[in-house]
């Protein structure tokens, strides 16, 4: 998917860099909705920013029949919980040290693109991809789990799943 560069000139400016150097591509998003990317930025103390670009397809029809409309509501929802906790919760849990989060930098939702600007964590020092787990991984990313939950356990979630993730 090519980004356009409407879409690239918002995002520095949303964020006030000097310019968006190049892009990189993460990964496509659920159902050819849109795409994630890092955008290398210049003029800010850090050096890029992670974009969920949701841009809703034209297309009406999946080649397998799996683009019903019950499955094209069911991103749209989870795409917009995905904005609110974001946009709502995600910045309130930065500061703790146990389990970091990336701030939200900027949201803007028009009627077919949603654009989520968030820190990028590699900016923070999160840099390694593990591709084996041992022991030590496991209990980290329970503790991780464990501080994440503890900070949300008793807060009455708006615009999120009742129940489950976000």
């Amino acid at each position: 998917m090519k980004i356009p560069n409407s879409i690239l000139q918002t995002i520095s400016q949303a964020i006030s860099a000097d310019r968006i150097t190049h892009i990189e591509a993460i990964q496509p998003l659920w159902g050819g909705y849109g795409q994630l990317f890092r955008a290398y930025v210049t003029g800010k103390s850090y050096s890029s920013v992670i974009v969920k670009y949701i841009c809703l397809p034209q297309q009406e029809s999946h080649p397998r029949g799996w683009n019903t409309p019950l499955s094209h509501h069911r991103k749209l929802q989870s795409y917009q919980v995905e904005v609110n906790w974001y946009q709502h919760y995600a910045n309130l849990h930065t500061q703790q040290r146990f389990s970091p989060l990336p701030r939200c930098f900027y949201v803007d939702q028009q009627a077919n693109e949603t654009l989520l600007v968030l820190q990028d964590l590699h900016t923070l020092g999160f840099t390694q991809v593990r591709k084996t787990t041992t022991s030590e991984t496991v209990l980290a990313c329970l503790t991780w789990l464990g501080h994440f939950h503890a900070k949300y356990m008793h807060v009455e979630p708006k615009g999120l799943w009742p129940v489950g993730t976000y």
